[in-house]
């Protein structure tokens, strides 16, 4: 997914490019990321690996748009479906600690029954 600059890099050694990942409605930048991309790697396919948060109800997709920085209208979006996203299973609530008094720490390897010398 380039922004639309086929053919159009090879002129220059290097492109700076922006990818964002967008919620659906276009309210949220989930990720936003410069790169780099050179001529001779244009042609080739590149990932890229980040996380985004999941807000309950869940969104249909998320957008992803890679725009070029050097030319005007140059740029790809497509739509990253959760349509068969099976997300894991939510954890336990996280248990209640009581409230302890904290122990003096002067009172530290001494047994109990005996004097502290």
């Amino acid at each position: 997914m380039v922004a639309g600059l086929e053919g159009q890099i090879a002129a220059k050694t290097k492109e700076l490019e922006e990818m964002t990942a967008d919620d659906i409605d276009d309210e949220q930048l989930l990720y936003h990321v410069y790169f780099v991309l050179k001529s001779k790697f244009a042609a080739e396919d590149h990932h890229f690996s980040f996380t985004v948060p999941l807000f309950e109800p869940l969104a249909p997709n998320y957008f992803i748009t890679v725009v070029s920085d050097s030319w005007l209208s140059s740029e790809t979006r497509i739509a990253v479906s959760f349509r068969n996203l099976l997300l894991p299973t939510k954890f336990a609530p996280s248990t209640e600690m009581p409230d302890l008094q904290p122990f003096p720490t002067c009172r530290r390897g001494v047994a109990a029954g005996t004097k502290e010398v």
